[in-house]
């Protein structure tokens, strides 16, 4: 997925995942190193986020349907927010506010056992990441001559 591979670790010497190796802390969050601010001299590539407000506090954002990609991929609420560099707790508090939101779950979890438990995505939880997706990618679309124009009128020195 990254380029940096397994075997990158911190100045400690902690083993890192690709996510976290990708991501940098910016305003006390950790974000990808895409959405960092451009360096002098430097111009990102711009990129549209849609974050859908249903209402007070109901939000479905690209980090929520990431998290439920990651479900669907891994099986498992914890190794999808590993993935993303999540902790345990806050995984799975996303992935309840996610099945709150809704009038049918999005997410079905497995209690352990034998087989270790795990989760996955139910078919309307399958439905609602491909909607969000189609969503995204008509926006981009729609929007991809304006975001040029834009990005081409901004300051070539890197600064706000």
């Amino acid at each position: 997925m990254f380029p940096h591979g397994a075997g990158t670790r911190d100045r400690r010497g902690t083993q890192l995942s690709d996510r976290r190796v990708n991501a940098i802390m910016w305003g006390g969050y950790l974000v990808p190193k895409s959405l960092r601010p451009a360096r002098s001299g430097e111009v990102s590539k711009p990129e549209l986020f849609i974050r859908l407000k249903f209402s007070e506090g109901s939000f479905l954002g690209p980090g929520k349907v990431e998290l439920l990609e990651g479900i669907e991929k891994y099986g498992s609420i914890v190794a999808a927010g590993k993935a993303m560099g999540m902790s345990y707790k806050r995984a799975w508090y996303l992935a309840d506010e996610i099945n709150e939101m809704f009038e049918q779950p999005v997410v079905v979890k497995k209690h352990g056992g034998k087989a270790g438990g795990g989760a996955e995505l139910t078919d309307h939880g399958r439905e609602i990441v491909a909607h969000y997706r189609s969503v995204q990618k008509l926006s981009a679309e729609a929007a991809a001559t304006h975001i040029r124009k834009i990005r081409k009128a901004l300051r070539k020195d890197g600064t706000a």
